[in-house]
């Protein structure tokens, strides 16, 4: 059987690597296509070095996406739709900095129609709303997606994330294919893609989400029909499941970036742009309260930095005392090379600190305890975000209103103390692996794949 797997980018791949594994060792022949516009030539190289390392004959190569008067007015529909989620809906109301994000990439005229008195309640009406979802099912799908995919003749469609602003091949396939009668299924991108994203347009046969919480989120946010989602664990984080160890001694890491291997290690993960713009005055007010510190441990404590892998360029240049960036550039753990690096890394810290990032599920995963910097600055891009909310009412994570704060509870965890650590672990098979912590979330979703695709032939 065809699986034609649709991904907006190729920096999108590796939240799906564990899926095609497991689709190809099963026999389907599965073909992986991204947006061009969204992706980087380049990296196609990583697709290739996995294609290698998983010795699949998998094909690969980019979507056909072609420009036209329909595609512009349906991405507007879409985008303004999208944003109406934020207008109405009084837990994502509270989402000022997505609200805005939203908002700013609105064609002018539209924002500018916004400014006028009564605009917002206008375009909230339930007659508006009818009309901009009118539009999805009036509008033809995009016929360069209808011709590919009559080319290549697949049994199932799988796209990923089809939620984001403009819109991309994921969404254009998943729509044709759909007209097409062909089976569609989603693939839920990431921990905060049905609360901050934007809507889900198209319905799928199949809507394949981490945990419960976001079974709940496919149907409150986006109208799933419960029975077309299915709960299959984090395809995101089964690197990390997989045998990891050091590659290297401490005494061999700390050596190769200069840093003293009887002190103890923090690792500061940085945030999107979107969370926190830059982060320097946060790295320089903490190295400056462990140096207040009494306690020699403290004082001598080192900070990694971890830069975001889209917001990095801030921190290149970075030179404080006991703080080194690591990666300079940033790195997605996307590669053995980088999972490899970002584990050798937690496993020679001590804790995490950072303000709202995923990074912080991959270092409980490492078993590591966690600090979040809830400060006021950012607020709203945190702890009044819904996915982080879920890691802040399960009492898995440190929290600390300002970085003199964080002292304590380093000394705390220095000498033994780790009060969260059951929590952590409970969380962990809960919210990323709730199939149990051995079930692979990639064979989850071929499972759930196999199982609908026999069904439908048993009732031919």
């Amino acid at each position: 059987m065809k699986i034609l797997f649709v991904i907006r980018s190729t920096k999108h791949f590796h939240y799906h690597k564990s899926i095609v594994r497991a689709l190809c060792s099963r026999g389907y022949k599965v073909c992986v296509l991204f947006d061009k516009r969204f992706s980087k030539e380049a990296s196609l190289n990583r697709v290739e070095a996995y294609k290698k390392e998983i010795a699949s004959d998998f094909a690969y190569g980019w979507a056909i996406s072609t420009d036209s008067l329909r595609k512009r007015i349906l991405t507007y529909s879409r985008d303004l739709l999208s944003y109406t989620r934020y207008l109405k809906d009084k837990d994502l109301a509270k989402l000022e900095v997505f609200k805005e994000d939203w908002r700013i990439h609105l064609p002018i005229f539209v924002r500018l129609f916004l400014k006028l008195p009564l605009a917002k309640f206008l375009v909230c009406s339930a007659p508006v709303v009818f009309f901009l979802s009118l539009m999805e099912r009036v509008f033809p799908p995009d016929k360069s997606a209808v011709f590919d995919i009559l080319k290549r003749s697949p049994d199932l469609v799988i796209s990923s994330p089809v939620d984001m602003r403009g819109s991309s091949v994921d969404l254009e396939y998943l729509k044709a294919a759909s007209k097409l009668k062909i089976s569609t299924a989603l693939q839920v991108l990431s921990w905060d893609n049905l609360t901050v994203r934007g809507l889900i347009h198209v319905i799928p046969d199949l809507f394949f989400v981490w945990n419960k919480y976001q079974f709940q989120e496919a149907i409150k946010y986006h109208g799933i029909p419960k029975e077309n989602i299915r709960i299959v664990g984090a395809p995101v984080f089964d690197g990390w499941f997989s045998d990891l160890k050091p590659s290297i001694s401490r005494v061999e890491f700390c050596s190769r970036y200069n840093l003293n291997s009887s002190a103890p290690i923090i690792t500061y993960l940085g945030s999107s742009r979107n969370i926190v713009w830059n982060e320097t005055w946060l790295v320089k007010s903490l190295r400056e309260a462990l140096d207040k510190s009494s306690d020699e441990r403290l004082k001598n404590a080192q900070i990694i930095f971890r830069p975001h892998p889209g917001n990095f360029k801030h921190y290149k240049d970075m030179d404080l005392k006991k703080v080194i960036v690591l990666p300079k550039e940033g790195a997605l753990p996307d590669e053995d090379s980088s999972l490899q690096l970002f584990y050798d890394t937690l496993y020679n810290s001590t804790v995490i600190i950072g303000v709202n990032t995923s990074g912080s599920i991959d270092a409980m995963i490492a078993g590591k305890p966690c600090v979040a910097l809830i400060v006021p600055e950012y607020q709203k891009s945190h702890s009044d975000t819904l996915h982080f909310r879920q890691l802040l009412d399960r009492n898995i994570l440190y929290l600390i209103k300002n970085v003199d704060e964080f002292p304590s509870v380093f000394l705390d965890i220095l000498n033994g103390k780790d009060i969260y650590k059951e929590n952590r672990q409970r969380f962990i098979k809960d919210f990323v692996r709730p199939l149990g912590l051995d079930k692979i979330a990639g064979e989850a979703v071929a499972n759930e794949i196999g199982k609908f695709l026999n069904n439908k032939l048993t009732k031919l």
